[in-house]
């Protein structure tokens, strides 16, 4: 029995198939890099004929995509079901950063493959609505938690999933010990979280009361002058 046929995983739905594939393309990049990612290879590493990768991805790049779609609904899973099971602010930071910080010990090979500057461009379509996914749910509990307007609120929230990057970063060079950066991260997210409800929750008020208003630190609008009144004026 050859090798292929050893590891040939018998049939499989076709959701199962595609799930299988994205498992053996994982595997290979962890082990190659994306360079050494091919149509062909995953055919041959799955144990399938050469045309079955093609009907489930066009080619090499968009198995890669689909790939970098799912590690990022595993983050969003596993975060936004942390997040969604504390109690207040400070445990909802707490237990999604910790529960990104696990996924990241376990797939964080293939997530930093994924997020390399160098390689950024190529998954922009997959990685960029991921990070604005997490940017409006957390904007959205802002707004209702903090009573933030809808741009303080994203701007807050953007602000903070940059500093979940920085403790990651922080962890990830040994600064402290993980629990150490995650009580340091969740004092400065938290008190700086409740810093700008306390000053910025009355712009929800006046934004709703009087959204037709200018605002007062707007300069006049320049009224134009008729040719008569150009003419008064010399």
């Amino acid at each position: 029995m050859s090798r292929a046929d050893d590891r040939r995983p018998g049939r499989l739905a076709r959701a199962q198939r595609r799930a299988h594939l994205l498992d053996v393309a994982a595997q290979m990049v962890l082990e190659g890099g994306f360079e050494a990612l091919t149509m062909e290879g995953v055919a041959s590493r799955a144990g399938v004929s050469k045309a079955l990768p093609y009907q489930h991805f066009q080619n090499s790049d968009e198995l890669l995509n689909a790939l970098c779609e799912r590690e990022e609904r595993v983050v969003d899973e596993r975060v936004g079901a942390a997040f969604e099971a504390g109690d207040s602010l400070e445990q909802r930071i707490l237990s999604s950063m910790r529960a990104y910080f696990d996924v990241i010990q376990e797939r964080g090979v293939i997530l930093a493959l994924i997020h390399h500057p160098l390689l950024a461009p190529r998954f922009r379509q997959s990685v960029l609505p991921a990070w604005q996914r997490r940017t409006d749910g957390m904007a959205a509990y802002l707004r209702r938690e903090l009573g933030l307007s809808a741009e303080t609120a994203a701007a807050a929230a953007r602000i903070a999933l940059a500093a979940v990057l920085g403790a990651l970063s922080s962890w990830q060079h040994a600064d402290a010990s993980r629990e150490l950066v995650e009580r340091v991260a969740v004092g400065l997210i938290a008190t700086g979280l409740r810093a700008v409800g306390g000053a910025f929750a009355s712009d929800t008020v006046s934004a709703d009361s009087d959204t037709a208003t200018t605002r007062s630190d707007a300069p006049a609008p320049v009224q134009p002058r008729s040719a008569a009144g150009d003419a008064a004026g010399r």
